[in-house]
């Protein structure tokens, strides 16, 4: 959350804790942010489970809807490298990815390159999120 806060978000976790289980926002999402006229929705997981994650929320029955809205919605995953910093790696699900390394052991996110979005997903997810509104 500090990330978000270095850039000028508002977070707020929407995940619920039910007895043993979690109970995510619109079944896939576990921070929101805001700022400004933005809404930044995230889902949050450890490395491995990245690709996993990723699908839950594409096949959200709510994704059209907050796409629909305006909504970033974005998948952050975490692995620990062997110099001891953490990697981030940040997946929008509407819009190009970004994997970030921390220069700091336990925080991640100062470097940024670019990554690659999986051929036609940001336009399919577009064109569902059009059906809702239409």
């Amino acid at each position: 959350m500090e990330h978000l806060r270095d850039d000028g978000y508002t977070p707020w976790v929407v995940e619920r804790r039910i007895g043993p289980f979690t109970r995510d926002l619109f079944g896939c999402i576990d921070l929101l942010a805001i700022r400004g006229t933005v809404t930044l929705a995230i889902q949050v997981t450890s490395g491995d489970n990245h690709p996993a994650r990723a699908r839950k929320v594409m096949e959200a029955e709510h994704l059209p809807m907050m796409l629909a809205a305006g909504w970033l919605v974005e998948v952050w995953s975490y692995r620990k490298l062997a110099s001891g910093r953490y990697a981030r790696r940040v997946e929008r699900i509407n819009g190009p990815s970004i994997n970030q390394v921390s220069s700091h052991p336990g925080q991640g996110g100062d470097l940024r390159t670019a990554g690659q979005d999986e051929p036609g997903q940001a336009a399919g997810l577009r064109a569902a999120a059009a059906q809702v509104t239409a």
